[in-house]
């Protein structure tokens, strides 16, 4: 009880000690889990509403500065850029917070055929994108198509922002799927392969809004592959030296 009056009035967790029956231990262990779930996901809501925040500010400014000036045609394709990537910005900002939550309507899903339509989309747009399918049929999981279509359509065109292809693989894995992307970029190091799943995280100087990313887009997908609909999603290195994501 006094664990969670501390945690209500503070944010941070507040150790318990394990013991008693097992009954109580068991209360114990999962109180103090939920909390460190809690703090972290409050953690993360501030550091969005902070680089919102001074990401929007920075837009505000430079409008400001061409308010004066828009008689210049230039200048008004430059407002207008500025104010669509304010749009982009806040939707995914908006899109985070939406797929926390539980879904609220399930389907039954043909994974591999998503897989072939998010594909043969990155292709209309220009993208270099393969795809190798291992394994015959259909593989069916219950979720919200369109939540698992934005999932797999960030993490392609996170492979072709930063690694200029992506090689998508779809295979069988038993009574589960398995989807990797590798691409043949820098990759990311381990030591910050949890963290590019963070709101507005980047994992190097090469992966900034210069390449026109708002980086929201994997902890979108993060989002909706684990907390939605209980799956998994890794980085490791792919075989020539980009970076390799494997969802299951």
């Amino acid at each position: 009880a006094h664990s969670v009056e501390t945690f209500a009035t503070t944010g941070a967790p507040e150790p318990i000690p394990i013991r008693g029956s097992p009954e109580v231990a068991g209360l114990a262990r999962r109180t103090l889990r939920m909390e460190e779930q809690m703090a972290m996901l409050l953690n993360e809501r501030n550091v969005m509403l902070g680089a919102i925040a001074h990401d929007i500010k920075t837009y505000v400014q430079r409008l400001k500065l061409r308010l004066d000036i828009l008689d210049d045609p230039g200048q008004i394709q430059k407002a207008m850029y500025d104010l669509d990537a304010m749009d982009k910005l806040v939707e995914d900002a908006l899109l985070v917070a939406v797929h926390a939550n539980p879904l609220k309507t399930r389907e039954a899903v043909e994974l591999f055929a998503l897989v072939a339509d998010e594909v043969e989309v990155a292709r209309m747009a220009g993208g270099r994108v393969t795809l190798n399918r291992e394994g015959d049929g259909p593989f069916f999981v219950t979720g919200d198509r369109a939540a698992l279509s934005r999932a797999l359509s960030n993490i392609i065109g996170n492979a072709l922002r930063y690694g200029s292809v992506a090689h998508v693989t779809s295979r069988n894995r038993g009574a589960t799927a398995e989807i990797v992307v590798d691409d043949e970029g820098p990759g990311i190091p381990s030591s910050q392969r949890e963290a590019v799943f963070r709101a507005f995280h980047r994992a190097e100087a090469s992966r900034n809004r210069s390449t026109g990313g708002t980086g929201l887009g994997l902890a979108i997908a993060h989002s909706i592959i684990e907390r939605q609909h209980h799956g998994s999603i890794e980085i490791d290195g792919a075989p020539g030296g980009g970076a390799r994501f494997k969802i299951c």
